[in-house]
């Protein structure tokens, strides 16, 4: 099992969270400042961040695995036996999976619901991975469980799907980081009247492979959501 999970931290989580309600998503699990939303393809963590952290308006890339007794430890032993580093961290229901990835950039893996509430719709979460060295992240992707698609015409971008929701993009880049994004699968003006209804800009764009809707975030990367290719 392996579904996308980002984590997004924001200096302002009423208005993203807002954001993402006015997208269809279902807030999924909440504790304190942090809840977990669902897509029905993907889920995203949004949380306030620490006093003093460095992380202020930031997205981690991170997965659920299986909550069964015996999955995260099944997860972890078959990502090492694909040549990637990683470690059981944690203790009981904290437990999780600390993944090594070769551009210095460590990612969770968490117990998560092998089915989720929220049904299955047009809207899959998708975690933009860029790094210098997008080959050696394809090779991380694909030794967790990720399962490639079709690479872009100018193959500069690779795609891999999670069996149980979500999206992750490979995006060759000079310095390592993580932005959140969404694919469509239908025209992306399909969302436009629930975002003038919650007092959300926006703007759409023609591109080759069909429509992007772009959202400005303050103190974040727009929030892009593209037509599926």
């Amino acid at each position: 099992m392996l579904r996308v999970r980002p984590i997004v931290s924001t200096s302002n989580p009423i208005r993203y969270g807002h954001l993402l309600s006015a997208l269809g998503l279902r807030v999924a699990t909440e504790a304190g400042d942090c809840r977990v939303y669902d897509a029905g393809s993907g889920r995203i963590v949004l949380h306030s961040p620490q006093p003093g952290s460095a992380g202020v308006n930031s997205v981690e890339l991170g997965f659920e695995v299986g909550d069964s007794t015996g999955d995260l430890d099944e997860f972890a032993r078959r990502t090492r036996q694909e040549g990637t580093a990683v470690d059981v961290v944690g203790q009981g229901l904290g437990r999780a999976a600390l993944v090594s990835a070769p551009d210095g950039a460590p990612f969770l893996a968490v117990p998560g619901p092998r089915t989720t509430p929220s049904p299955g719709g047009p809207l899959s979460v998708v975690a933009l991975w860029h790094t210098a060295d997008s080959e050696a992240a394809a090779k991380v992707l694909l030794g967790i469980g990720a399962r490639p698609r079709p690479a872009s015409p100018d193959g500069t971008r690779q795609d891999f799907t999670a069996k149980n929701g979500g999206l992750i993009a490979v995006h060759p880049a000079a310095e390592t980081s993580v932005t959140l994004g969404f694919e469509y699968d239908s025209d992306v003006r399909g969302l436009t009247g629930s975002l003038k209804a919650a007092g959300i800009g926006y703007s759409v764009s023609e591109r080759n492979q069909g429509r992007s809707l772009r959202i400005p975030i303050p103190g974040h990367a727009p929030l892009v959501i593209d037509e599926r290719r």
